[in-house]
Formats: structure tokens, C-alpha cells, sequence
């Protein structure tokens, strides 16, 4: 039996809160996350019985859990803000790719006997991030129609 999981947790943040900013040009926030996992487990068995009389039993089984769980933001809270232009972007970029095999021989060489040979894999793979770009609680924010360079 053969068996793994890896978890990545974390935040990814970028942001201006309870801030005061006048400028001209722009106000740019980028949040990108690109979480990765990969995975590999195998497992194999091989049984054999000879004799007069034999039994042969295998058996081999693989499990992989893997879990991306991030925050990703970029935002304005409770700010003054008066800027060329104002841009949020709140990107997520996370895969996961896992292999998980499994592989079973049972063979019996009697007058008698016989074999059974059992193989499974399971893979399970979650991405349950938060991504988000907003602007909350801000008491003003003011652009100035800025041009786009």
C-alpha cells in the first residue's frame, strides 16, 4: 500500500488599507498566485505459489490526496485615494498534477490452487482558492482620467 498528500495554504495579498495616497499617475495592485503540486506514488505485489497444492493472494493499492487552499487578493480598504487611475488585479495560476498507479501478480504453479490478484489507485486533488479585487470602505476614491501609457 502506497499512500501520500501534500496541502499548500497560504495568502497572497497585495493592498492599500486605511491609506492616504495622492498622486498622478496610477495605482497598480497585482496579487498572483501559482501554487503547484506534483505527485507520484506507485505501488506493485507479486505472489506465487507452487506445489501439490498452492494459493496464491496479491494485492496493491495507491492513495494520493493533494489540497491548494489560498487566499488571493488585491484591494482598497478604508482609504483617501486620488490617482491618475486605479487598477486591481487578483489572479490565481495553481494546478495540481498527480499519478498514482497501482500494479497486482498473483500466479499459482500447482496441481491444485489458485490466484487472485487485486490492484487500485485513488487520486484526489482540490484547489479551493479565494480570489478576489475590490475596493471596500474607502471614503473616497478619485481618478483623475489618466491616460493609459
Amino acid at each position: 500500500m502506497g499512500s501520500a498528500g501534500q496541502w499548500v495554504t497560504g495568502q497572497v495579498q497585495a493592498y492599500v488599507k486605511s491609506s492616504t495616497i495622492n498622486a498622478a499617475g496610477a495605482l497598480e495592485q497585482t496579487a498572483t498566485a501559482k501554487a503547484t503540486i506534483e505527485a507520484a506514488v506507485l505501488a506493485g505485489s507479486v505472489a506465487i505459489a507452487a506445489g501439490g497444492v498452492g494459493v496464491s493472494v496479491s494485492g496493491a493499492g495507491v492513495i494520493v490526496i493533494n489540497s491548494i487552499n489560498t487566499d488571493i487578493k488585491a484591494f482598497i480598504e478604508e482609504g483617501e485615494i486620488s490617482v491618475g487611475r486605479v487598477a486591481l488585479t487578483a489572479d490565481d495560476d495553481s494546478w495540481i498534477n498527480a499519478i498514482a498507479g497501482a500494479a497486482s501478480v498473483a500466479a499459482t504453479f500447482a496441481a491444485k490452487g489458485g490466484a487472485v490478484s487485486v490492484g487500485a489507485a485513488l487520486a484526489a486533488n482540490f484547489i479551493d482558492n479565494d480570489v478576489a479585487a475590490y475596493i471596500a470602505n474607502a471614503a473616497g476614491i478619485e481618478t483623475k482620467n489618466e491616460a493609459s501609457r
